[in-house]
């Protein structure tokens, strides 16, 4: 799963512990300090990235945003 513009982990902090491969992305430094912070799970994987800039090692089978989607480029 990712999660694009995990913020502070409110949502991540949710969405952990339950077993998933889950990798959380936020273009704030700041912010992703504060969700690594906030989030208990160590196989949460956090990255300091715009969605655009992202690159995976692979594909994932569902993508979520909670409140960070409309800054992402349509194009």
């Amino acid at each position: 799963m990712l999660e694009i513009g995990c913020g502070t982990g409110q949502m991540t902090r949710q969405l952990s512990g339950r077993g998933l491969d889950l990798t959380a992305i936020d273009i704030g430094a700041a912010l992703v300090q504060g969700a690594r912070r906030n989030v208990a799970d160590a196989a949460v994987r956090f990255e300091v990235c715009s969605f655009e800039e992202f690159t995976a090692d692979g594909s994932f089978d569902l993508i979520v945003s909670a409140d960070a989607f409309h800054w992402v480029d349509p194009q």
